[in-house]
């Protein structure tokens, strides 16, 4: 065959493939848009509504989407306000009932319903087929602290009937415990009055949750904005893979190279080498202090009596309290570790960023609570699935990926089964 042969024979068959391919997509999206439900986000949604006890709380029945720039979430609130499946307040005789209490980790705002540890974990359980029902209810609220917590079970969540209450406590709930506050948003506290807590600032101050704003716009830069926002709003496929470009290491670094995407910065990337500290450390931080100043020792003081009082309501309705400390990205993988420790120029002779581990570990002894303190099988977790280029967290936000939510299902399952399903 001529040369001038093979080059019509090489165009004809590269002319078939594009083809092909356009064809492939157009059905491809045509599927999509007939079997999936809604258009991709315009905007992202806002939640919540003041609340004269909590502050706050979610709105029943609101249906949206929460957008960061790593990810895209859809949100759907229950008639009670929580979210996931509807759940009557009566308990069904053969079912044993779970109440998760937490911030946004237990509210799950990083990832969809299907992939949420309470999902997860309520599959595995119900996989024993051991002759019960099981039903994990989701009692999580972003932003809330360990008093909110408390003060949603003893308002609400007691109303489920639960056989057991699993309280989720991050590192930053210890500061906001005594603060009448989370940002701009007033909240209740308790003092400790004459060794007994006394609620404060009840009924919360009324103030207006403001709309929710779009996210900048970091992770996706295009030469044609117009063409990019018209793919968005109208192309299943397009506005799937602009997520998940976002959420994976992989797709990232490609996009990077491609010019199809610009770095995110984030509080959490490496410092310049040989620059100073230069961030003054958060009040929430102190906690990590190996001698904790007058105000974070009336934090822990307080804290450990939040605890005492959700362990006797929750006795109270014949229930059994189970909690999971949460090891924040810092203490859990090696980079961020440093990175915190340099940015905020902190010393091992001064600080221990597993500190609010322990310290929530020894109140559960104290008070005996069970309590399962994950932190060194978070560790090896994380370096296992660095290996595989994943994460236990996203990479900037810090909140649980996938992979994260899977392996605390996994965690809690076990300690589950192993302490409480025996009896």
């Amino acid at each position: 065959m001529s040369i001038a042969g093979k080059s019509k024979k090489y165009a004809m068959n590269l002319l078939v493939l594009v083809i092909s391919l356009l064809v492939s997509s157009l059905v491809a999206e045509l599927v999509l848009h007939i079997f999936v439900a809604g258009g991709p986000p315009k905007v992202p949604t806002q939640f919540f509504e003041y609340n004269a006890e909590l502050g706050w709380s979610k709105i029943p029945n609101r249906d949206g989407w929460y957008m960061s720039p790593e990810y895209t979430v859809h949100k759907k609130m229950n008639s009670k306000g929580l979210r996931g499946p509807e759940c009557p307040y009566q308990k069904p005789e053969n079912e044993y009932r779970i109440l998760c209490l937490g911030d946004s980790y237990c509210e799950g705002i990083s990832v969809d319903i299907d992939d949420l540890f309470i999902t997860r974990l309520e599959e595995a359980l119900n996989d024993r087929d051991d002759g019960r029902d099981y039903r994990v209810i989701n009692g999580g609220t972003s932003a809330y602290s360990n008093d909110q917590e408390l003060l949603f079970f003893e308002i609400e969540g007691h109303k489920y009937n639960p056989d057991l209450v699993i309280l989720l406590v991050c590192l930053n709930d210890i500061w906001h415990n005594i603060r009448n506050h989370y940002g701009i948003w007033p909240k209740p506290v308790f003092e400790i009055d004459d060794g007994e807590l006394k609620l404060t600032n009840s009924p919360v101050p009324e103030f207006v949750i403001p709309e929710a704003e779009p996210p900048d716009e970091v992770a996706m830069k295009f030469t044609a904005p117009a063409i990019k926002e018209w793919l968005n709003e109208n192309s299943r496929i397009y506005s799937f893979i602009r997520r998940n470009v976002r959420s994976s290491d992989w797709l990232y670094r490609v996009a990077l190279k491609l010019g199809l995407a610009h770095k995110i910065e984030a509080p959490d990337m490496p410092p310049i080498e040989g620059v100073p500290a230069v961030s003054p450390l958060p009040e929430e931080y102190k906690v990590w202090n190996k001698t904790p100043p007058p105000d974070i020792k009336r934090a822990w003081l307080v804290t450990e009596a939040i605890l005492a009082r959700l362990k006797r309501k929750v006795r109270a309705a014949g229930a059994e309290l189970l909690v999971f400390y949460i090891p924040d990205k810092g203490s859990v993988e090696e980079k961020p570790m440093r990175t915190t420790m340099q940015n905020y120029g902190l010393t091992d002779e001064h600080f221990d960023l597993t500190k609010p581990a322990k310290d929530i570990k020894a109140i559960c002894d104290r008070l005996s609570i069970s309590c399962i303190e994950p932190t060194e099988q978070f560790r090896q977790e994380a370096l296992r699935l660095g290996k595989l280029d994943r994460g236990l967290h996203f990479k900037f936000d810090g909140h649980w990926s996938k992979d994260g939510n899977r392996f605390v299902a996994k965690i809690l399952q076990d300690e589950i089964e192993g302490r409480f399903l025996k009896k």
